[in-house]
């Protein structure tokens, strides 16, 4: 998956803009992790260190500039919804770590790939790039898929 793209459009629906360095740090982060998910244990040993390295930066800086995306996030109250989707949570209370966040972003981004992968099969958009929005048919089919996933990570 490019995780650029797509983070990109995500922190554009999300109200953040590509001009921050963070979107960038966490794309990144988001690549590596498709490389290695046991490596979310060492972000801070590795992740960041990687990230700074190849944007010549520090890894105080990287984990800085994503907290500071995550912060702008949840203070944006119209992205509530899509927060909960993204953390697969019912309440948004506290405000998730680096590490959470990023895991659950992770995720996100494989079952997007999943969906898109199974939806290409029904010659159906699932997500308007320019309005966020999902048909009805595509709510259905990503809600049963959401429900084996989350039946897979309990198991």
């Amino acid at each position: 998956m490019k995780y650029e793209t797509f983070t990109q459009s995500l922190f554009q629906r999300l109200g953040i803009k590509k001009v921050y360095k963070g979107t960038k740090y966490i794309s990144y982060i988001l690549h590596l992790l498709s490389e290695d998910e046991s490596s979310i244990e060492m972000l801070t040993k590795r992740l960041y260190r990687e990230t700074a390295e190849k944007y010549g930066t520090s890894w105080t800086c990287v984990e800085k500039d994503i907290r500071k995306i995550i912060s702008m996030i949840w203070n944006i109250s119209e992205n509530e919804a899509l927060l909960k989707t993204i953390l697969c949570t019912e309440s948004l209370e506290k405000r998730p770590t680096n590490k959470d966040f990023l895991f659950a972003l992770y995720q996100y981004t494989k079952l997007q790939e999943i969906c898109s992968e199974v939806l290409a099969d029904y010659e159906i958009d699932y997500i308007c790039p320019t309005t966020g929005k999902v048909c009805n048919t595509c709510a259905k089919i990503v809600k049963e898929i959401i429900k084996r996933y989350k039946k897979e990570l309990v198991e």
